[in-house]
């Protein structure tokens, strides 16, 4: 127990609640478990079932931010226990299993499962359960916000890291010609820069810059148009990773930059 008390806690980049359901069939390790997980994360709280059914019923009332379940379990296993929870509520759910092969690993993401995490005897691997539920948290609380506000949004919005692109919402591709949205995700964001803008571009979206900033471009769409674009970018936590959270907004008229005469 010694060597739990100098881990490090994990690093929060939510500061409200998470609330955790636990399901194992062993009454200590999911005792244990509650134990660490909230003196390493204090906005986790963790509520232990050993009974798969109980968990599916407590799950239909929407009151937790992610499952965790052991893989063996009588009766229900966690593979199955994935596929009938998922079914109900798209709710972040990592398999925790004693049980570590590639296999297992498998059948976990087949099931539906957000992550997997192999129990071992080293108390370290604590922390990375707390890191990994933290960030699916993390990941899932995003994916609602810019699904209801920016993909509702009438300027284009990016994320990026570096200048890849981790999300785009559907103004995005409008202002860029592209047919859908999903289709920019892991696209260079620069392929669509003038040339000569790209240096000074580059350096704005870079995750570790600090603050907002306003930044004027042209771009040039997938049709060789070019179009003014102002720019704005924040640094945000994505995923668990430093990223830029982009707002573009077309400043040409009628859509197309117009050059000045020779």
């Amino acid at each position: 127990m010694q060597e739990l008390k100098i881990m490090q806690p994990v690093e929060q980049s939510l500061d409200s609640m998470i609330r955790v359901l636990h399901i194992d069939d062993e009454a200590d390790q999911l005792s244990f478990t509650k134990q660490i997980l909230e003196s390493l994360d204090h906005c986790m709280k963790v509520e232990s079932v050993i009974r798969a059914e109980d968990a599916i019923e407590l799950v239909t009332k929407g009151a937790y931010d992610c499952v965790v379940s052991d893989y063996q379990m009588p009766i229900v296993d966690g593979l199955e226990l994935a596929r009938r929870i998922k079914d109900i509520i798209d709710i972040p759910l990592i398999i925790y299993t004693g049980r570590g092969s590639e296999e297992v690993a498998r059948k976990a993401f087949e099931a539906r499962a957000d992550d997997y995490v192999q129990k071992e005897i080293e108390p370290a691997h604590y922390l990375v359960l707390a890191r990994r539920i933290r960030h699916a948290v993390e990941r899932s609380r995003m994916k609602e916000l810019y699904g209801t506000v920016v993909n509702g949004s009438r300027d284009a919005v990016v994320i990026v890291e570096g200048s890849r692109i981790l999300y785009a919402n559907q103004a995005m591709a409008e202002l860029v010609l592209a047919p859908d949205s999903v289709l920019l995700k892991g696209l260079d964001l620069l392929r669509w820069v003038d040339k000569e803008d790209r240096p000074g571009i580059r350096k704005a979206i870079r995750a570790e810059a600090a603050g907002s900033r306003l930044h004027k471009f042209t771009l040039v769409d997938n049709g060789g148009r070019r179009r003014q674009v102002e720019a704005q970018c924040n640094p945000i936590t994505y995923g668990g990773k430093r990223a830029n959270l982009c707002f573009l907004r077309d400043l040409s008229e009628n859509g197309e930059l117009k050059l000045p005469h020779a």
